[in-house]
């Protein structure tokens, strides 16, 4: 959501209210997201305000998404060491109600692929030399890191990021989704 503090806060909790709503009625995440954005382009008016998002489903064999302008998810795949971005084509929620959003799909099915989706705030984290963190940088700590269980794998992340800032001070939310594919 842009912005921080109360006003910030209280966006994103109608976008969750308005999601969940959403989704206990039939249709693919596109519809979802579709209906979305077009009741939150109504609550928000021409308050300049928007959200980036992204909606992903693991399914049995399959990942499915939705992104409305925000950093795509990552596939890993550490027998091959290669990492897939999913990419999405929708723009911000909250600025055109006559967006149509798409739901797009990926294999996800192979024991140890992991998906990894993060907020700006991890790859636009600063070092004292005022460098980010960047993606690459998320990518390869991925790799990394790709070995273990999810959760482990978070936290190496997190470090690697903790580590890189250093004494730096973090200038934004630091959320990381990570889901392992067992076998």
């Amino acid at each position: 959501v842009t912005g921080h503090g109360p006003a910030a806060a209280l966006l994103m909790t109608a976008a969750r209210a308005c999601l969940r709503m959403r989704a206990a009625r039939p249709g693919d995440l596109g519809e979802v997201v579709t209906d979305m954005n077009r009741h939150l382009v109504a609550d928000l008016g021409d308050t300049g305000r928007f959200i980036t998002f992204c909606l992903l489903e693991v399914r049995n064999d399959s990942v499915s998404w939705v992104s409305a302008g925000h950093e795509p998810a990552l596939l890993v795949d550490p027998v091959r060491g290669t990492i897939a971005d999913l990419k999405g084509d929708g723009p911000f929620l909250g600025l055109d109600p006559n967006v149509a959003f798409r739901e797009h799909q990926a294999s996800f099915c192979e024991p140890g692929q992991v998906l990894a989706l993060c907020t700006d705030g991890i790859t636009e984290a600063f070092n004292t030399e005022d460098a980010q963190f960047g993606r690459e940088r998320f990518k390869q700590s991925l790799l990394r890191h790709v070995s273990q269980e999810a959760s482990a794998i978070l936290e190496g992340v997190m470090g690697d990021v903790l580590d890189f800032r250093g004494l730096e001070p973090q200038e934004d939310d630091l959320t990381l989704v990570v889901v392992k594919r067992t076998a």
